[in-house]
């Protein structure tokens, strides 16, 4: 979930689908009550065309007897569906109900009829058989057909427009249109169960499309979020091959999208910036190491020949050496800042010979094991590794770690592990001893410039918190690097990486 929460591509993907499937969801649940309202629309459309003003009052029971199952199979066979009819009066009485009427639907849920019947009509004057147009989808009267009148022995009367209304029964939705007339109603139902049946089939196939719709959805939203984001790769990619040597880089925004061009220009300006004040610092700091070595070096001069001078054993002779070991320690200090201002400008460029790595290791090592005989060293190293370096460099690389090991090595520690060999495509150098623990945190700091751990915080242990600088500057000069690896616990173990020449 925090690589969904921290990936903007991903968070475009997501919400285009959520927004899209309620959009999808909405028009889904919208559009299929529109269906379902122009399908019971057009059930009514056909119900209104029932010639219900050629049927007779309620007391014309025998006409209903004899003529309703004739043109309930009409009509059914119209509609495709289960039809149902009904007479009744202001009274409550029901003169006609279809064979099989359900019982769930009361004559209750029906307006009442309004106004009283005609005693004219109630004569039994219809004839007991006529002719029932046969009306379908195909072929609707205009209302200009819909006129009462026609035949002998039927009243001319307009075609009553209905009041349609839906009910439900046992285990059925019916659609009624009720006809209005003087002092009687005739209801005429048909069931929707068809129209029900073809809802939830178009809801089914919905929702089967709905996952199919969101997954290209999403694929559309992927594919696009990525071409939007593309100019940030572009972005990200060039501000990661900026470096402290190549602040001098600019990055292109010929083509790019308008909205992208006032970002890269502030990129760029403030690329212009940091060159500038990069420049300052490194030329100040190679200025200043340069101007200091002439200073210290007349310095250490006088103080060597007034400690000459001095009388053996006298606390003058004391102070002048002191004055004399800081004046080296300062010495040392520019000579280093020297060197890292040179790295910083990216002048430090090695001079790179073909060297054999594992006899350079054994020559340091003899001169560590003369100058620490307190301290025992492990070697393991491949012999016959040869590679191009800067001998120079590489030894005070070496030199630094193997140090550093002795400096810093408990007396509990063990020996000091020095491992040589090559490893896909890359020499590898390993000095290990057994020192303090260096918490995770404070690992990558040991490479900061003048920065000491608490543990080497001791004036008895000679250092200036550059050693460690410097080392790295010299690896990054060859193209490797120097880091401080995993081992086990009570241990430390640096690691030098050199590539294959």
């Amino acid at each position: 979930m925090p690589f969904f929460r921290n990936s903007f591509r991903w968070r475009i993907i997501i919400w285009s689908v959520f927004v899209s499937g309620i959009v999808l969801l909405s028009f889904g649940i919208f559009s299929g009550y529109a269906l379902y309202r122009i399908k019971v629309d057009s059930v009514d459309e056909r119900l209104s065309l029932v010639p219900v003003h050629r049927f007779p009052p309620p007391r014309h029971d025998a006409f209903w007897e004899r003529n309703w199952n004739r043109m309930a199979d009409i009509i059914e066979r119209s509609f495709g569906a289960k039809m149902h009819a009904i007479v009744y009066d202001g009274e409550g009485s029901l003169p006609f109900k279809s064979v099989g009427w359900p019982e769930s639907i009361s004559i209750d849920f029906f307006p009442t009829p309004e106004g009283e019947l005609d005693a004219s009509l109630n004569q039994p004057d219809f004839p007991m058989d006529f002719e029932i147009p046969r009306f379908d989808r195909q072929r609707r009267p205009s209302s200009r057909q819909r006129v009462g009148g026609g035949g002998p022995g039927f009243p001319r009367a307009p075609q009553i427009e209905p009041e349609f209304l839906t009910l439900k029964g046992e285990g059925a939705d019916w659609r009624f249109a009720v006809y209005k007339h003087p002092g009687y109603n005739i209801a005429i139902g048909v069931d929707l169960d068809s129209v029900l049946q073809e809802m939830e089939q178009i809801r089914k196939a919905f929702y089967l499309a709905l996952p199919a719709a969101l997954v290209l959805l999403a694929s559309g939203a992927g594919f696009f979020a990525s071409r939007a984001i593309k100019p940030i790769r572009k972005l990200s990619s060039s501000v990661g091959a900026i470096s402290a040597h190549s602040l001098d880089a600019r990055i292109e925004k010929e083509g790019e999208d308008v909205e992208f061009t006032d970002l890269i220009d502030g990129f760029n300006d403030m690329l212009s910036r940091l060159e500038r004040s990069f420049d300052q610092a490194s030329r100040f700091s190679a200025d200043a190491a340069h101007e200091l070595k002439t200073p210290l070096t007349i310095l250490q001069g006088h103080l060597e020949m007034a400690l000459n001078d001095a009388p053996d054993g006298s606390d003058l002779q004391r102070k002048l050496g002191l004055l004399l070991e800081e004046t080296q320690r300062l010495k040392s200090i520019t000579r280093k800042l020297l060197v890292l201002s040179r790295a910083d400008a990216g002048q430090l460029t090695p001079t790179l010979e073909e060297a054999h790595l594992s006899q350079l290791v054994e020559e340091l090592l003899e001169d560590f094991e003369l100058q620490s005989s307190n301290v025992s060293f492990d070697k393991k190293l491949d012999t016959g590794l040869m590679t191009k370096v800067d001998v120079s460099l590489v030894s005070q690389i070496l030199q630094n770690l193997l140090s550093n090991a002795v400096k810093y090595s408990r007396e509990d520690g063990g020996a000091i592990l020095i491992e040589l060999r090559e490893n896909d495509g890359h020499m590898i150098i390993d000095v290990e001893n057994g020192g303090h623990d260096i918490p995770p945190e404070q690992r990558e700091s040991l490479f900061d410039r003048f920065t000491r751990l608490d543990a080497a915080r001791n004036r008895e242990i000679d250092g200036l918190g550059l050693g460690l600088s410097l080392a790295r500057e010299f690896a990054r000069a060859h193209g490797g690097e120097l880091s401080l690896v995993d081992a086990e616990a009570g241990r430390n173990r640096f690691r030098l990486k050199l590539p294959l020449k």
